[in-house]
């Protein structure tokens, strides 16, 4: 009996000395304060997110003797997951004194279904779990920042927060090479997978579960009805449409996007298949640059991998040394339900065939 009091003291003792500063007998009377101090990558719903535009993001913290490591605390010890403004920066704690030091980890964007954070019992770095939504307005750009070992008393600044992109952006960058007007009508991603965790401290730091996505299973699908003039370039995803993968390897081989278009009143649709592995990379940006001439959509073998925030290059060279598929026909573009009306504005994917 003696020993069971005894072991339960000692539990005591632990957590009393673990959390006194959270109550009257807390060593200070300052609160703990942030700031978002950049992006350690000369650099993701489907904008980028940046020190500029962030509002607000959660953050965990961990407490632990000053002696101790991160490594062994518990990530949200102190406090997990909260909200904190990125204009005001304070969380509503104290520094816990000289005998602490603690940890800090922090991400964005908060408060989005698709983006959850594990246990707080989890030591380390926390667990991210993320799927990427379908839509691509909707698709997030997963970062994280982190502090660890920080001293347990107030600094003359606040905690610098140096956020830094999880996953990969993808573009698509389209030249249209014919003597007359096309359309480009959608452009959808396939072949990815599209859920996985990640842990800054793990190795591998993403893990990703469940199976690629198809045109019939949680597709990348962007409807665009784009206009292309004879001779004209664009970017057709910009900065709000971009794709946002996660870091993976995509074997050769895999269907790894259609474009449909409408040329000339017909409407076709082309598709790309991996000639080699493709490593998706953490942090980076890479545009697919594409010519459609002549019935043809050419495709630079080069995708121009970039840090995220990089200006991509539109391609160069030859097309004749760019991968190429011919054409696919869909339908001709007339009259679809035989009632006179005309569906320039609505997706071909949902059209009837006459």
């Amino acid at each position: 009996m003696k020993k069971i009091i005894l072991f339960l003291f000692t539990i005591l003792t632990v957590f009393s000395s673990c959390n006194n500063y959270m109550d009257d007998e807390k060593v200070s009377d300052e609160y703990i304060t942030f700031k978002t101090d950049g992006f350690l990558e000369a650099t993701t719903r489907g904008a980028t997110i940046t020190a500029a535009n962030m509002t607000s993001f959660g953050v965990s913290a961990a407490v632990y003797p000053a002696a101790n490591s991160y490594t062994t605390a518990a990530c949200g010890q102190y406090f997990h997951d909260i909200e904190v403004s990125a204009e005001s920066g304070t969380c509503g704690y104290f520094w816990p004194g000289s005998d602490y030091r603690m940890a800090f980890y922090a991400y964005a964007p908060y408060g989005d279904d698709a983006l959850t954070v594990g246990s707080a019992e989890t030591t380390g770095h926390p667990i991210y779990s993320y799927t990427v939504p379908t839509a691509i307005a909707s698709q997030l750009d997963f970062v994280t920042a982190s502090v660890t070992n920080n001293p347990g008393t107030k600094t003359e600044t606040p905690v610098a927060l140096s956020f830094s992109h999880k996953c990969a952006a993808l573009h698509f960058h389209i030249t249209n090479d014919n003597t007359t007007a096309i359309t480009i009508t959608s452009v959808g991603v396939y072949g990815v997978k599209y859920t996985g965790t990640y842990k800054e401290d793990r190795t591998p730091k993403w893990v990703l579960t469940g199976s690629a996505n198809t045109t019939e299973n949680h597709p990348f699908l962007l409807t665009l009805n784009t206009s292309l003039a004879a001779g004209a370039d664009s970017e057709i995803t910009g900065t709000s449409n971009q794709f946002i993968l996660l870091p993976q390897t995509v074997a050769a081989g895999t269907d790894n996007f259609i474009l449909q278009t409408i040329e000339d009143g017909i409407a076709y649709s082309y598709t790309y298949t991996l000639p080699s592995n493709m490593t998706v990379e953490q942090g980076t940006s890479f545009t697919y640059n594409i010519v459609i001439k002549d019935k043809k959509m050419y495709v630079d073998p080069d995708t121009n991998v970039s840090d995220w925030d990089t200006t991509n290059a539109s391609g160069s060279g030859s097309v004749s040394n760019w991968w190429y598929t011919d054409a696919q026909y869909l339908w001709t573009v007339t009259d679809w339900n035989n009632n006179g009306s005309s569906n320039s504005g609505n997706s071909i994917e949902n059209w009837e065939e006459n």
